[in-house]
């Protein structure tokens, strides 16, 4: 099948969503569609091209979802050997015929409530739209908000990230006025992300709560410390990891496996030498970081 490189990514994005959404469907699966067209049309992101579809479905469901898109031809970016320092919120699907991409999200960084919990509340409030025939379901318009933002706060590699979140924040105050601070921040609460998003609503008027950390907010503090630097990541989980996990985790940190190499580095070549060779430039990169840490 040749991929359709003809069809506009904005025409593509509806006929994929359709697809799949009627595909979902079929098999009883609760879909939101979030980011992209939705953030426009819910006036907190200026109208572009969306070059991926971003789903998130309940965390049970997660891989049964991806089993029926990828009886579909819908295939895993990153190769399944893939370990990384933290856990995967999402997984990118990629397809031979049509030039999006999916991002099928697990649960949402940032929202700290229980997982299951969080998606049967987002569900409750869903908001309805269409594409072409075919009904969809959104979060609602204060969670998206939360959504982008806690997106932009994560994301380290993010140009003009400050302004990012000041367009943001003006946006919400254009959309609910001299609520917006105590809209979002209720919603935040509910959602268990009033400090990771703290950020954003210290731009709304919300003052930070000081709180004892839970683990779960620890290990985001974690992330955001170690944005781009795995060896840190992998160090620190290590660190945190019991006594019985601990040779798990020196295994998937050390990737000695060529499988979790090559997906790390798709780059290398194949061969014996080409793998050895990458692995020692890995090893050589984790002994300057703690070298540079120790000092």
């Amino acid at each position: 099948m040749e991929r359709a490189e003809a069809v506009d990514f904005d025409v593509a994005y509806t006929l994929v969503g359709e697809l799949a959404q009627r595909r979902l469907n079929e098999h009883g699966l609760r879909v939101l569609f979030i980011k992209g067209q939705v953030l426009a049309k819910q006036g907190l992101r200026p109208p572009k091209t969306s070059l991926d579809i971003d789903l998130l479905v309940h965390p049970n469901d997660f891989d049964r979802v991806r089993d029926v898109l990828g009886a579909d031809g819908w295939y895993r970016k990153d190769a399944a050997e893939l370990r990384v320092a933290h856990e995967k919120h999402s997984d990118t699907l990629l397809h031979s015929y049509w030039p999006n991409m999916i991002d099928l999200h697990r649960f949402w960084p940032g929202f700290l409530a229980e997982r299951g919990h969080i998606f049967d509340l987002l569900w409750e409030e869903k908001e309805r739209g269409f594409i072409q025939s075919t009904p969809v379901h959104t979060t609602g318009a204060e969670v998206s908000a939360l959504m982008l933002a806690l997106h932009d706060i994560r994301s380290s590699g993010i140009p003009n990230r400050e302004e990012r979140l000041d367009a943001l924040a003006a946006r919400c105050e254009a959309k609910w006025g001299a609520e917006a601070g105590a809209v979002l921040h209720s919603k935040a609460s509910l959602l268990s992300a009033v400090h990771t998003a703290a950020p954003f609503l210290q731009r709304l008027g919300v003052k930070p709560e000081q709180v004892t950390p839970s683990p779960e907010l620890k290990e985001w503090q974690m992330q955001l410390r170690q944005q781009g630097r795995s060896v840190e990541g992998w160090w620190w989980r290590f660190k945190e990891a019991p006594l019985r996990a601990k040779m798990d985790v020196f295994l998937d940190a050390s990737a000695l496996r060529p499988g979790q190499l090559r997906a790390l580095r798709p780059e290398t070549p194949p061969g014996v030498l080409a793998f050895w060779k990458a692995w020692f430039t890995r090893l050589v990169e984790a002994v300057k970081w703690i070298r540079a840490r120790k000092k």
